[in-house]
């Protein structure tokens, strides 16, 4: 597909995510815009009570949750370069608040940034956001099925969080140091050797020049950090508490009665509709929300619609707050200005240097290289 053809399935995409957040805000205001006290009681509901302080909380409860995976991701690439913290904030607010538009232009943003202003390689930020996702990924399993199995969230489901997200972090590292071994880079560059020819040139030839397939395997690096993926572990739960902890706020203002384990589930199924979205998250996360906690019978479908915008509403908020805040930090002005200058440079003919490296021996560089020379540090095996 061109990229052309990209952009218009981006923009149509977002056209009809804009469409599904329009009909959640019209079937919400007309489910419950007029109805009396009765009507509203006998929806399983109680007399809305919307204030500027449970909007602020909501907005103030995201700000801390935007926080928190700033923190997750200046801890994750700790094994393999050192980047300041306001710098991983600060892009992590604008990467937040853009992510809402369509064209990826949240994660464009995140590499620009990181790229531009840290000096971190492209490949590696696309590295250092998968090993992101990895220990999201397994975090939302162990919360999900704790949350399942004891939905009141006592002592006994706090006992299975703690010893589920431990079981989890050392298979992440076990799974990570046995593929970054020897042994798991020799059988890879064997079979490197037995791949078309075609396949070498369209696929691990470009990947591995310039140290591309080195900072690629630095993911391994951060995910055999116990540090790394430990504390990566224990925010994922602090954010998943302030996710639960927002939808039990909304609740309140929407007169549901909303136990904690409800809200854990509610929060997963906010962060999957979220992170599933190709055309950005807004409109997609709210309707997804709605339907699958009306399929799986957390509220009435009219109650659900009331407090996942509620959530949404404080959600962008607080990411227009970050946002700003990163925007103001980061300056990126400059950054587009840089890029535009060296866009210009190109098409007047300057040579890339990186563009003019050499692919010889590009498969064992991929398979066999040593990882210590996509980072300027030793890696973290604490």
């Amino acid at each position: 597909m061109s990229r052309r053809a990209k952009m218009v399935v981006q923009l149509v995409g977002f056209a009809l995510a804009l469409a599904m957040f329009a009909w959640c805000v019209w079937f919400a205001w007309s489910s419950l815009g007029d109805l009396d006290e009765e009507e509203l009681r006998a929806k399983g509901m109680r007399a809305l009570d919307i204030t500027w302080g449970g909007m602020g909380q909501l907005a103030g409860l995201s700000v801390g949750s935007i926080v928190v995976n700033g923190l997750i991701f200046w801890v994750t690439l700790r094994p393999v370069r050192r980047v300041g913290m306001m710098s991983v904030q600060a892009t992590n607010g604008i990467a937040s608040l853009l992510g809402l538009l369509p064209l990826k232009i949240g994660f464009v943003a995140r590499v620009a940034l990181h790229h531009r202003r840290d000096g971190v390689p492209v490949v590696l930020v696309a590295a250092w956001v998968l090993a992101v996702l990895a220990v999201f990924a397994g975090s939302i399993g162990v919360i999900v099925a704790v949350a399942l199995v004891r939905p009141a969230m006592d002592g006994t489901a706090w006992t299975l969080l703690a010893a589920g997200m431990v079981a989890m972090a050392v298979c992440c590292v076990g799974s990570a140091r046995l593929l970054g071994s020897s042994l798991a880079r020799t059988a890879a560059g064997r079979a490197a050797e037995r791949l078309p020819g075609w396949v070498m040139r369209a696929v691990v030839r470009p990947v591995a020049r310039g140290g591309r397939g080195a900072h690629a395997r630095a993911m391994l690096t951060m995910l055999a950090s116990p540090r790394c993926v430990g504390t990566s572990s224990a925010l994922r739960v602090v954010d998943f508490t302030l996710l639960s902890m927002r939808y039990m706020v909304a609740a309140e203002m929407a007169g549901q009665d909303l136990g904690f384990g409800g809200a854990v589930l509610l929060a997963a199924m906010f962060y999957a509709a979220e992170v599933a979205s190709p055309v950005g998250v807004l409109g997609v996360r709210e309707a997804g929300t709605i339907a699958l906690g009306t399929g799986a019978g957390a509220m009435s479908m009219e109650a659900l619609a009331v407090v996942t915008l509620l959530v949404s509403g404080g959600d962008t908020i607080g990411k227009l707050v970050c946002g700003l805040l990163g925007a103001l930090w980061h300056r990126p002005d400059r950054v587009l200005r840089a890029m535009l200058g060296e866009a210009r440079s190109g098409a007047r003919g300057e040579p890339d240097d990186e563009a003019d490296g050499e692919a010889s021996g590009a498969a064992g560089e991929l398979a066999l290289g040593d990882a210590d020379r996509a980072v300027p540090c030793e890696p973290d095996r604490r």
